[in-house]
């Protein structure tokens, strides 16, 4: 997720998340704050993973409680997905005129082509963002409307 949703103090680091990939405990980020819903159990099998013990399974588990108390800029959602050609700045200018990730979303189902238009001609977005957000592929977006559930994605 490009660090914007970052967990802070280290609960996740590049090695672990690709051993939860790896190990299929986890896909996408909304995976990671799924794990909160049955504690207990993910604690037993966070803690089974090679190299993890309770201690940093409980340390990812309150990272990912503590981070989705939190609300989430609209852009640094935007810039978590990983889209091409969308880097912090664009993500600002994308959030300005979307307003929220349901317009967002509508946008990128092709079901609002005034938003597409009003993206098109933004000034620092342009065509070439906007073919970016539209390469995020059905699955990436599926899990970003998993994780916008679980997160307070707020406009700024």
């Amino acid at each position: 997720s490009r660090g914007a949703l970052d967990l802070g103090s280290g609960a996740l680091g590049q090695k672990k998340i690709e051993q939860l990939v790896r190990e299929g405990v986890a896909r996408s980020a909304a995976d990671v704050f799924d794990l909160t819903d049955e504690r207990d159990a993910s604690l037993g099998r966070l803690a089974a993973l090679d190299g993890w013990a309770a201690t940093s399974a409980a340390k990812l588990l309150d990272a990912a409680e503590a981070r989705a108390a939190r609300p989430v800029a609209l852009p640094d959602f935007i810039y978590a997905l990983g889209a091409p050609r969308i880097g912090k700045a664009t993500a600002k200018r994308v959030a300005a005129v979307a307003g929220s990730w349901p317009r967002l979303r509508s946008m990128l189902d092709d079901a609002d082509d005034r938003l597409r238009g009003e993206l098109a001609e933004a000034r620092g977005v342009g065509s070439a963002a906007l073919e970016g957000l539209l390469e995020l592929e059905a699955a990436e977006l599926a899990a970003a409307d998993r994780l916008a559930a679980r997160l307070r994605v707020e406009a700024t």
